[in-house]
């Protein structure tokens, strides 16, 4: 994950879907 964690996590999880 790179700085902008929130977001990146949030897309990560919409990923993992």
């Amino acid at each position: 994950m790179g700085l902008g964690y929130p977001q990146e996590f949030n897309s990560f999880k919409t990923n993992a879907l």
